[in-house]
């Protein structure tokens, strides 16, 4: 019997960090690049980076999201901002 390893469900990384941690990363370093402060750019999107992931820290997978939607702040046509409960 062959052995699988055991990452064959983690997320994709790169530097250790998950690509949706990049992606904040690198969207918030473009904004401060378009207003040509780049240092200033740096130091909010690290700081937004480790906010990101303090609070994902010790978390389920989906955790942001769920927080996201608790918050009221609609996700798509999924489901309402409103809607608390459902019930058939």
């Amino acid at each position: 019997m062959r052995r699988l390893p055991r990452t064959i469900d983690k997320p994709t990384e790169l530097l250790g960090f998950r690509m949706d941690e990049i992606g904040v990363f690198v969207s918030v370093l473009l904004i401060f690049l378009l207003l040509d402060w780049f240092f200033m750019g740096l130091m909010v999107s690290g700081t937004t980076l480790g906010l990101l992931r303090a609070t994902r820290r010790g978390r389920p997978e989906g955790y942001i999201l769920h927080l996201v939607y608790r918050m009221g702040i609609p996700i798509g046509k999924l489901l309402l901002p409103n809607l608390k409960k459902l019930s058939g």
